[in-house]
C-alpha cells in the first residue's frame, strides 16, 4: 500500500516536473485522476463570496474538458468552501438531492478538499468524483493532502498573475489615454516590463528598449540616480509609506525629459517585497513652466533684495506679511521675526503713531501716498526716508492691504544741507568763484564776481572769461594756461583785468579742472582773489626795498672808498719815494740809465696796481639787472678781488673749498654784494676778536637742484639771544657811527627774494659744544625766474 502511493506520488511529482500556471493544473488533475482511479478530478476557484466557482482545470474520463462554473449552494463543494474536508465513498446523491449536476453526471462518490491562500483563506477547492464506490479512500486523502498545498501556491500565483495582468491591462488602457507609461517590476527576478508608452516618452519604439532594470536605471540623469534609489530602498524597507518622485530621464534626442514616477508593491506575509508596479507621467512642460516661474520668483525676490530701498506689505490689519532684506537689517530682525508683527511691536510709540496714521490714510482715501519721514533705528539711529504707499489688490481688485516702497535719502538730505550751506558760503565768500564748461563758457558766477568786475551775474553767463582781458598777458602766455589746465593740471597765478567800468583790478587765481566718470576734463573752476591792494602794496615795498639797497650799497661805497683809500697808500707811497729818488739822482748828478728805468717800472708797476684797484671797485657799482650764466666760484673771485687785500692785510687766512663744476643763472652782482659784505662783517668780528690764527673758510659745493655756499669764521660766534634778530632791519651789533644794520637784512632780501635761494646763519661748534665761529649758509638754484621763484 505505502509503496503504491510512494509510486504514486513519483509519478505525479515527474509528470509535474517543469510545469506552472494552466499546464500544471491541467496535468496535475489527470495524474491524480489516474493514480486515484477516479472518473473526475477538477480544481476550482471560488468567488469572492463563496457563491460560485469556476473550474480552472477539469478531466473527465482521462481527457482535459472544457472548464464551467456552478453555483455552490445545496452542494458538496459549498460545505468544502467552508474549510472543511468532505470525503463520501457512496450515495453522495441520496445526501446533496438537490445537486442536480452529481445527479446527471451519475456520480456515486465525492471526495474534496479546501485550497488556502497564503493568508489562510479559502480561495479554492479540488474535488475527485467516482460514478462508482470509492474503495480506495485513505490513498485519495494522501494524495490531497500532499498536493493540495502546492496546488494552493501556484493558485494564488495564478490569481495574483491573472488579477495583474487584468489590472495592468485596464491600466494601460487608463494609462494610454492619460499619456502615462507603464512600468512593472518582478522584484524576485529582477524582470521589468515596460510599456510602448513609457518607451515613447523617451522617443523610442517598443522594439528599440529591451525591457530590462539597466534600461530604466541606465537612462536616469547621474544627478538623480542616487536619490531616486535611495528613495525606492526606503519604500521597499517600509521607511517610506508612499513611493513617489520627481527626476529626469535622456530622450533619445539628447534632452532631458521630466518624469513624475509613482509606484506601488506588493508583499508577502513576511513583509517582503515581490513585485513594484507603477506608471511615469511626462511632467517635462509643466517642470519648464515650474522652473520659469520659480526662476521669476527668485528673480524678483532676488531684485527686491538686492534693492537699497525698504520694501514691506502689510495686510488690512497693518500686519506685516512681507519685507525685504532691507527692511530686515534696519530693523535688525530675521524675516520670521518680522512677519505677522506690527508697527508698535518693532519700533517705538512715536514712530509706530506715525506709521499708522500713513497707513490708514491710504486705506481711508484708497489711493497712493507719498511722505518724507523720519524713522529710528533699532540702535538709536536716525534715517531720513521717502515712503510711497499704496493699495494692495487681490485679483479680484479687492483691497488686501499696503505695500510700501521707503527710499532712504538720508544722505541725499544732508547732501542737499550741504549744498545749501555751500551755497550760502558761496554767495558770502569774499573770494570771487566761476565755473566754465570744457571750452571756457562761463556757467557760473558767485556775487562776488560780480562786486569786483561789476558785470551781472546774467552778464556774465555765457560769456568767456577773456571778457576781463586787460592785455598784460600775451595771447602766447594765454595759449600756454589753457594747454596747462586742459591737460588736467592745475594753474596758480595772477591776471591783471579789466572791470565793466574800464578800471583795474588784479586777481591771484587758482584754476582747477573737473572730471567727468571717464576721468576727462569737462570743464574748469576759478578761486579768484582780489589782490589790487596787495600788489600796489608789493610795489611800494619793492621800492622801498630798492631804496634800502641803495642805503646799503651807499654805505658799502663809503666803506669800499675806505678801503681804496687805504689800499692805495702804499702804491701811492712807492710811487712817491721813487719819484723822490729820481729827483734826488738827478740833484747830486748821479742819474743813470739803469735806475731811471727800475725807478720809472716801479712807478708803472704801482700805477697799474692802482687802476686794477678802480676797475675792481667799478665793477662792484656796476648795475647787474640781467641774468647771467656764471660759475659762483668767480663771483666770490670778483668779490674777493675787492675785499681780499683789506683781509689779508689784517692777517686773515682765507681758506677756499670750492667742489663744483656747474653754472648757476643768476644776477652775479647782487650775489657779489652779498658775499662781499658777509666777508667784511667776517673780517671786522676777526679783527674785535683776540684769537690768534684768525681764518675764513668759504666752500662751494654742488648739491642736488643747485650749489651750497658757506662761509665760516673762527671769531667766536654770534650771541644766541640776537642770532635770530641779525636779519631784521637797522639792527647791528657794531657801533652807530661804523653800521647802518641793513647789510644783512639786504643780504637775505637779495638771496631769498631776488635770486629765489635760502640764507641762514648758524654757530659752528666743536664737539664739545664750545663755539668757534659764525656760519652763513646760501642756497641757490640753478636757475630763477623773473618771480624770484626757482
Amino acid at each position: 500500500m505505502v509503496d503504491t502511493i510512494g509510486l504514486e506520488l513519483k509519478n505525479i511529482i515527474e509528470a509535474l516536473k517543469n510545469s506552472s500556471g494552466q499546464q500544471f493544473f491541467e496535468r496535475i488533475v489527470l495524474s491524480m485522476a489516474s493514480s486515484m482511479d477516479v472518473d473526475y478530478v477538477f480544481i476550482a476557484r471560488l468567488d469572492s463570496k463563496k457563491n460560485n466557482s469556476t473550474t480552472i482545470a477539469l478531466t473527465a474520463k482521462g481527457k482535459i474538458v472544457d472548464n464551467f462554473s456552478y453555483e455552490l449552494k445545496n452542494t458538496p463543494c459549498a460545505d468544502v468552501s467552508e474549510n472543511s474536508v468532505c470525503c463520501f465513498t457512496q450515495d453522495i446523491t441520496k445526501l446533496y438531492p438537490k445537486d442536480q449536476l452529481l445527479i446527471d453526471m451519475n456520480i456515486e462518490a465525492y471526495i474534496g478538499t479546501p485550497l488556502h491562500d497564503s493568508q489562510g483563506n479559502v480561495m479554492g477547492i479540488i474535488v475527485a468524483l467516482s460514478e462508482r464506490k470509492i474503495e480506495n479512500e485513505d490513498s485519495i486523502k494522501t494524495l490531497f493532502e500532499v498536493f493540495s498545498g502546492r496546488i494552493a501556491v501556484e493558485m494564488e500565483r495564478e490569481i495574483l498573475e491573472t488579477s495583474n495582468r487584468q489590472y495592468k491591462e485596464r491600466l494601460e488602457l487608463a494609462l494610454e489615454g492619460s499619456s502615462d507609461g507603464l512600468w512593472d517590476w518582478d522584484l524576485t527576478t529582477n524582470e521589468l516590463y515596460l510599456s510602448p508608452r513609457w518607451k515613447e516618452m523617451l522617443g523610442y519604439k517598443d522594439d528599440e528598449l529591451s525591457n530590462e532594470f539597466s534600461t530604466w536605471k541606465d537612462n536616469i540623469h547621474t544627478e538623480d540616480i542616487e536619490q531616486i534609489l535611495y528613495k525606492v530602498d526606503s519604500y521597499l524597507s517600509h521607511k517610506t509609506t508612499v513611493f513617489e518622485h520627481t527626476f529626469r530621464m535622456k530622450h533619445k534626442n539628447g534632452s532631458w525629459v521630466w518624469i513624475l514616477g509613482r509606484g506601488k508593491a506588493q508583499f508577502d506575509k513576511d513583509g517582503k517585497p515581490f513585485r513594484m508596479l507603477g506608471y511615469h507621467t511626462d511632467i517635462t512642460q509643466s517642470k519648464t513652466k515650474e522652473q520659469e516661474i520659480t526662476r521669476i520668483k527668485t528673480l524678483l525676490n532676488d531684485i527686491i533684495n538686492s534693492a537699497d530701498n525698504i520694501i514691506f506689505v502689510k495686510d488690512e490689519n497693518f500686519r506685516y506679511i512681507e519685507c525685504n532684506t532691507a527692511f530686515e537689517n534696519f530693523v535688525s530682525k530675521s524675516h520670521k521675526e518680522v512677519l505677522g508683527k506690527s508697527d508698535y511691536e518693532l519700533f517705538d510709540k512715536k514712530n509706530a503713531d506715525f506709521f499708522r496714521e500713513k497707513d490708514r490714510l491710504v486705506m481711508s482715501e484708497n489711493k497712493a501716498h507719498s511722505n518724507y519721514e523720519w524713522a529710528t533705528r533699532p540702535d538709536g539711529t536716525k534715517a531720513y526716508f521717502l515712503t510711497i504707499r499704496t493699495i494692495l489688490r487681490n485679483s479680484e481688485g479687492k483691497t488686501t492691504g499696503i505695500v510700501g516702497n521707503a527710499i532712504d535719502v538720508t544722505k541725499e538730505y544732508k547732501t542737499q544741507y550741504e549744498i545749501s550751506k555751500l551755497k550760502s558760503v558761496l554767495n558770502r565768500s569774499p573770494v570771487s568763484i566761476m565755473m566754465t564748461n570744457k571750452d571756457g563758457t562761463i556757467e557760473y558766477v558767485n556775487p562776488n564776481t560780480s562786486a569786483v568786475s561789476g558785470y551781472s551775474r546774467e552778464e556774465l553767463i555765457g560769456k568767456n572769461p577773456r571778457i576781463f582781458k586787460s592785455g598784460y598777458i600775451s595771447d602766447e602766455e594765454y595759449k600756454k594756461i589753457w594747454d596747462h589746465i586742459s591737460s588736467g593740471k592745475v594753474w596758480t597765478g595772477e591776471f591783471k583785468n579789466i572791470s565793466k567800468d574800464g578800471s583795474i583790478f588784479w586777481e591771484d587765481t587758482t584754476i582747477l579742472p573737473s572730471f567727468n566718470e571717464e576721468n576727462e576734463v569737462n570743464g574748469y573752476i576759478a578761486f579768484k582773489l582780489e589782490i589790487t591792494e596787495k600788489i600796489h602794496l608789493k610795489q611800494e615795498l619793492k621800492n622801498q626795498e630798492e631804496i634800502m639797497i641803495a642805503q646799503s650799497r651807499h654805505a658799502a661805497m663809503g666803506e669800499m672808498i675806505s678801503m681804496i683809500a687805504h689800499q692805495w697808500r702804499q702804491p701811492i707811497s712807492v710811487i712817491a719815494m721813487g719819484a723822490n729818488n729820481i729827483l734826488a739822482d738827478i740833484e747830486l748828478n748821479m742819474l743813470d740809465e739803469v735806475s731811471l728805468k727800475v725807478g720809472s717800472k716801479e712807478i708803472i708797476n704801482q700805477t697799474q696796481e692802482l687802476s686794477k684797484t678802480i676797475d675792481d671797485f667799478r665793477d662792484f657799482f656796476r648795475p647787474g639787472k640781467t641774468l647771467e650764466n656764471i660759475l659762483p666760484e668767480d663771483i666770490f673771485k670778483d668779490a674777493f678781488s675787492v675785499i681780499g687785500k683789506s683781509i689779508l692785510n689784517n692777517n686773515i687766512e682765507v681758506i677756499q673749498e670750492f667742489n663744483n663744476g656747474k653754472e648757476i643763472i643768476t644776477h652775479s652782482r647782487e650775489l657779489m654784494q652779498v658775499l662781499i659784505n658777509i666777508l667784511n662783517n667776517a673780517k671786522e668780528a676777526l679783527i674785535e676778536s683776540d684769537v690768534k690764527n684768525k681764518k675764513i673758510v668759504i666752500s662751494i659745493n654742488e648739491i642736488s637742484d643747485g650749489v651750497e655756499i658757506t662761509i665760516c669764521d673762527n671769531a667766536g660766534g654770534i650771541k644766541e639771544d640776537i642770532i635770530n634778530k641779525i636779519f631784521n632791519p637797522y639792527f647791528s651789533t657794531k657801533n652807530q657811527n661804523v653800521g647802518t644794520g641793513l647789510g644783512l637784512y639786504m643780504s637775505k632780501t637779495i638771496i631769498e627774494k631776488h635770486l629765489g635761494g635760502v640764507f641762514q646763519v648758524y654757530n659752528k661748534h666743536y664737539v664739545q659744544g664750545a663755539v668757534i665761529g659764525a656760519c652763513f649758509l646760501i642756497k641757490l638754484p640753478y636757475y630763477k625766474n623773473e618771480g624770484g621763484k626757482s
